[in-house]
């Protein structure tokens, strides 16, 4: 029998997941290896210092609010700081890149990362 699912995403996203609605570390129906979605909602000054590299590609556009990610190279220096401040304003970066980012705003993204990991 075909599935046919309705919700929100919003309750659908236990806390723990961090905002990935699609990908490799969600439960089924939901599970895949391909790519990964993430629908985030952050409040102002909520920031993520550890750096962090994705083994994928990814796309993040902004919903609302203003929101900044900041670039590192191998040896932890900043190379590129990027503040998204428009409705639809989008990051693309490509997959190893050293990043953290922190809600200058209340915020809302929507990522997508290929693959999922």
């Amino acid at each position: 029998m075909k599935k046919i699912k309705t919700g929100n995403i919003e309750e659908l996203l236990p806390e723990e997941k961090k905002g990935w609605a699609i990908g490799y570390n969600v439960a089924e129906p939901f599970k895949t290896d391909l790519f990964g979605l993430k629908w985030a909602v952050y409040k102002k000054g909520e920031k993520k210092d550890q750096l962090v590299a994705p083994e994928g590609k990814t796309v993040t556009f902004l919903i609302s609010g203003k929101f900044k990610n900041t670039f590192f190279d191998d040896k932890g220096n900043i190379i590129q700081e990027c503040v998204m401040e428009n409705q639809g304003d989008y990051i693309y970066y490509d997959k190893n890149i050293m990043h953290t980012w922190e809600a200058l705003e209340d915020s809302i993204i929507f990522a997508l990362r290929w693959p999922a990991k």
